[in-house]
């Protein structure tokens, strides 16, 4: 485990539950109470998941505990959580809303995730550490929610991160490095991490990709120096890879690929037995950048991936991983897009 503690102290109202031999405990403010109980159930889910796909929970507690928000973060400490106020114990949610994220269950579920992606398996002090700990954690908490929402509503949530990683490579005031190399880049192992092990996911199936993670887990948990690194956790993804898909790491991994998808018309096809025809006319295009910005499309690896086809309620087609807005579809298809 990464060696490290916090000192909290307060008049604090202590919330107790079980899961299994593992005492969960939740230190709050008496004043906050409104998502202690929804805390405790996302800590709950988070420890099924991840002892289910990838090793057993090493602690016998699990504490949250709660602190003022002059500042704003979350942080994993062996079996203790220091979390602040702002982003979770007073988020106050419209479950009518079906663009709502549920912030607080999910940044749980990723703080719970840190004691297996970072006190489990611990990355060396070099310039991927982040994919292990960060990038690795993000995927583990979307399982979580997906488990919880529906694969529909991780749509809205996966546009966020998108729209996030787009906007701030566009100020990146040194150098976008590719997922592989990241130095503490936060769009980069948070936003983009979560986009590509999202992507592998949909590629690869859920049972292979965790498949892959929990053989790494073994190989490598609590390892002495020297540690691992990022260019080991990519080999054992790359041994669940289908042959003929190998491009997939070098996509997503090892360069900074750009995909431009768009819809360029649509059409519908009443037949008259209860059943309609879409077509649906797609231009894609994929794009390689350096670190310095974007680069001219690359012509030496042609686009060939599958992608998500779907057509909403609401009368919209859509192609790619984010499209819709989290309703059910009435149309969900994978098809495969080549230049």
């Amino acid at each position: 485990m990464l060696a490290g503690w916090s000192y909290l102290s307060a008049d604090y109202e202590v919330a107790r539950d079980r899961w299994n031999d593992v005492a969960i405990e939740i230190y709050y403010d008496r004043k906050h109470p409104y998502n202690v109980e929804r805390m405790i159930e996302a800590v709950k889910k988070s420890l099924v998941y991840f002892s289910r796909e990838f090793s057993p929970y090493q602690y016998r507690q699990l504490r949250i505990i709660e602190f003022p928000r002059y500042a704003r973060f979350a942080q994993a400490f062996p079996n203790t959580v220091p979390f602040s106020e702002s982003i979770g114990f007073i988020a106050k949610l419209d479950e009518e809303d079906n663009e709502t994220i549920d912030y607080g269950f999910y940044l749980t579920a990723h703080e719970v995730a840190h004691q297996w992606w970072a006190h489990q398996v611990v990355g060396g002090y070099v310039q991927d550490a982040t994919v292990m700990s960060e990038t690795l954690a993000q995927y583990s908490a979307l399982m979580v929610m997906e488990e919880e929402y529906g694969r529909e509503k991780m749509r809205r949530f996966l546009k966020y991160e998108l729209d996030n990683y787009l906007r701030s490579r566009g100020g990146e005031l040194l150098e976008e490095l590719p997922l592989l190399r990241v130095e503490n880049q936060g769009y980069i192992h948070y936003r983009k991490g979560s986009l590509v092990m999202y992507a592998l996911r949909d590629a690869l199936g859920e049972e292979a990709l965790n498949g892959a993670l929990k053989r790494y887990v073994r190989e490598v948990a609590f390892q002495e120096p020297p540690y691992t690194y990022s260019r080991e956790l990519v080999d054992f993804i790359r041994e669940a890879i289908p042959e003929g898909r190998e491009r997939l790491i070098e996509d997503l991994f090892d360069n900074i690929t750009i995909y431009d998808v768009k819809t360029r018309e649509a059409s519908v096809e009443e037949l008259g037995d209860g059943r309609y025809r879409v077509r649906v006319a797609v231009e894609a295009h994929k794009f390689r950048a350096d670190g310095q910005g974007p680069g001219d499309r690359d012509t030496d690896r042609r686009l060939d991936r599958r992608g998500g086809v779907r057509r909403d309620g609401n009368g919209r087609s859509g192609v790619g991983q984010v499209a819709g807005d989290g309703a059910a579809p009435h149309h969900r298809n994978r098809r495969r897009l080549r230049d």
